[in-house]
């Protein structure tokens, strides 16, 4: 008899107005409109706070490309809290006019049709690493970059800012088995592809260094084959 008084008790204390959702808060965003965010959870006001699916409700916000990872959970007595972490821009990949943006994973979260007028967008995308062509089968789903081929851009684009800090990098590929970066539109690195990519870029380190940080009167180094980089020095 006790426990269905407490229950009884629970249930009635649960079902109160004052539970009820009137107020949704979004933390963690500066690209993404907070409205956007609140829309695409489509939280029914007026329900329980108790009772809402806040599972479902993350799986909603990180349809948003832009959002790398969401966390919903209840304010008591009546607000639902969205916390986001958005993912960042890390490369632009430039494929027949249209500028393709992407994180550090590859997910794409931003694409610029050839001809687009967003002028402060552009100025952004213009100081990230920039990668020149994108074979078809690098794309999967047309959602991210496929993680071979971004492991490598990534790793690459990662190493060479140790080393030349106020440079500016392009990576280069034919195909996906095809890859170079040209460092200040002078000195090009030949990768490949993107097997054996840490192993290729510690070859690269290796030869940086030994030249005192500087790759002053070299005209290229290919490092397509780990076990034999080779270095041609320019006339």
């Amino acid at each position: 008899m006790a426990a269905l008084l407490s229950a009884a008790a629970a249930a009635a204390v649960l079902s109160l107005p004052v539970w009820r959702i009137s107020n949704v808060e979004v933390r963690g965003s500066s690209i993404i409109p907070a409205e956007l965010i609140k829309q695409k959870a489509n939280i029914s006001f007026n329900e329980n706070i108790f009772f809402v699916n806040y599972a479902e409700l993350e799986r909603r916000v990180k349809g948003i490309p832009q959002i790398k990872s969401a966390r919903a959970f209840a304010k008591v007595p009546s607000t639902v809290m969205i916390a986001v972490e958005e993912r960042r821009p890390f490369s632009v990949f430039i494929v027949g006019g249209d500028y393709i943006v992407a994180d550090d994973e590859g997910v794409i979260i931003d694409m610029i049709k050839s001809g687009e007028h967003r002028p402060q967008t552009m100025a952004e995308v213009s100081k990230l690493p920039t990668v020149i062509g994108l074979p078809g089968d690098a794309v999967e789903s047309s959602l991210r970059i496929r993680p071979g081929v971004m492991k490598a851009i990534e790793r690459s684009f990662r190493m060479l800012n140790e080393h030349f800090k106020e440079s500016r990098f392009s990576l280069i590929m034919k195909d996906a088995g095809d890859i170079s970066i040209l460092i200040d539109d002078t000195l090009k690195v030949k990768i490949g592809s993107p097997d054996n990519i840490d192993d290729k870029l510690s070859n690269l380190s290796a030869i940086i260094k030994d030249r005192g940080g500087s790759a002053q009167n070299i005209e290229y180094i290919d490092v397509r084959v780990p076990d034999a980089p080779a270095v041609r020095f320019k006339r």
